[in-house]
């Protein structure tokens, strides 16, 4: 699934935000490969986005809105969303467009009007689906030309509405707190490649028979389980070597083409800036068609990896009474 464009209003601190992920022309001898949709090379997109900001700047909001959003449109159901609006008592939105895993652009309208007391949670969303096809010489701001000439949007079912999206259904998304899993050779190689490069004493990391998505991380003197990606005694690993069963479950997805969106909020915080850089550059040289990275970090070395200035975007919350978060793109400067 690949994100093109987000506007959210009134969900948690964000107020009339817009993050667009499109790149207005092609960047020769790029770092991030085939930053375009397959067979379409005029629909660009950025496959990978570094976001971004000091504490409390909205990075792991956002993540929590975005994949809340798409989980949500999945199930059909977009009233537990009504947990994430900032004020009850006005109109809240959101506006996406995306491309599953086909050539079809969509995008999607949600506004949340206000709840009377004793009204139902389901009542007062009103919801549009639009969607185009891609052409082969399409360009995404061509595609969104035809979406805006397709008439005003208007109330529908959510069901029938968000039942037409195809591919949706096959989305995968990979939040920070996605439960992680190891049940492949492939996937336990690179669980025990992590977590070597963290704590080098470390001398394997096999599987436990008859135990289900259950690993025992073995030292010269000791041994920890780690069961359904959770160590029963913490105090056993360091904070780095913690960080990095989580790090190495979304390395595993990305290495194993899951085909979907990543969102790696923040993974690095017990880890050092040499470790974050190389996996991030691992993560982004095996992205796929379709797929699509959010990276959020407080490490200004990032800056240093030779990225296309697109890939880069800056969270800020305005010191004012409404606290809005705003986005800057590192593109638009000069």
């Amino acid at each position: 699934m690949v994100v093109m464009d987000l506007r959210i209003h009134n969900f948690f601190a964000f107020t009339h935000f817009h993050l667009n992920l499109s790149y207005p022309r092609k960047i020769a001898h790029s770092p991030v490969p085939n930053e375009h949709l397959p067979g379409r090379d005029n629909f660009r997109y950025r496959k990978a986005v570094i976001i971004l900001g000091p504490n409390a700047s909205g990075k792991t909001t956002l993540g929590r809105i975005l994949t809340g959003i798409i989980k949500q449109m999945r199930q059909k159901d977009l009233s537990p969303l009504r947990r994430m609006i900032a004020d009850p008592a006005s109109e809240a939105s959101f506006s996406i467009e995306f491309v599953p895993d086909e050539s079809v652009l969509y995008r999607v309208t949600a506004r949340f009007l206000p709840l009377q007391d004793g009204d139902d949670p389901d009542s007062g969303i009103l919801v549009s689906v639009k969607h185009t096809m891609i052409g082969k010489k399409d360009s995404y701001e061509t595609c969104v030309k035809r979406l805006d000439q397709k008439g005003a949007e208007k109330a529908t079912d959510i069901v029938d509405e968000l039942g037409n999206i195809f591919g949706l259904n096959r989305t995968f998304v990979c939040f920070c707190d996605t439960p992680v899993r190891f049940d492949s050779d492939e996937r336990l190689h690179v669980l025990e490649a992590v977590l070597k490069v963290l704590d080098p004493s470390i001398l394997s990391v096999t599987r436990l028979p008859q135990v289900e998505n259950s690993y025992l991380i073995s030292y010269p003197h000791r041994r920890v389980i780690l069961q359904e990606g959770q160590v029963a005694d913490r105090d056993q690993l360091s904070g780095g070597t913690l960080d990095g069963i989580c790090v190495a479950g979304m390395l595993a997805d990305i290495l194993c083409r899951k085909g979907g969106l990543y969102y790696c909020d923040e993974m690095f915080s017990h880890i050092g800036s040499d470790v974050e850089k190389a996996v991030l550059s691992v993560m982004v040289d095996h992205l796929g068609d379709y797929e699509q990275l959010f990276f959020t970090t407080r490490n200004a070395d990032i800056l240093t990896m030779p990225f296309p200035r697109h890939t880069f975007v800056f969270l800020k919350k305005e010191p004012c009474d409404t606290g809005a978060i705003l986005s800057l793109g590192a593109s638009l400067q000069s």
